[in-house]
């Protein structure tokens, strides 16, 4: 019966490591309806939203969340692409969580795509 367990949970892991480069798997429809309705929110509210995906030490890159950025038009920064590295030191050490080096890389890499697309706003909302 563990035995049955553990093989359980390691197709559960399979199916979700396969859903980083194709959209399959419960997983993977599951995370896409939230994105859409997070989507839906937004253009309701006329609110701008911008999607990030932040590399892991062990998931370099997420294929099928780039291609459903690209296919919805969602605002997206991939920060595993275009020359983009994280080094080990961005990293909380034996953890996955970034550490201010990290996230300093993160908010420098949103300003910029903030700057290059979004209005310069007054303080006074003009």
């Amino acid at each position: 019966m563990v035995r049955a367990l553990k093989s359980g949970v390691n197709t559960a892991r399979q199916s979700r490591a396969a859903a980083h480069y194709l959209p399959v798997g419960e997983w993977w429809f599951l995370n896409a309806a939230i994105l859409d309705a997070i989507q839906a929110d937004c253009r309701q509210a006329k609110m701008p939203l911008l999607f990030v995906y932040i590399p892991t030490q062990r998931w370099h890159e997420f294929r099928a969340l780039r291609a459903y950025m690209k296919r919805t038009g969602a605002n997206f920064v991939d920060l595993s692409e275009g020359g983009r590295n994280f080094a080990a030191d961005m990293y909380l050490p034996a953890d996955e969580h970034l550490n201010a080096k990290g996230n300093r890389y993160i908010a420098e890499a949103v300003l910029a795509w903030i700057r290059a697309n979004l209005p310069e706003r007054r303080p006074d909302g003009r």
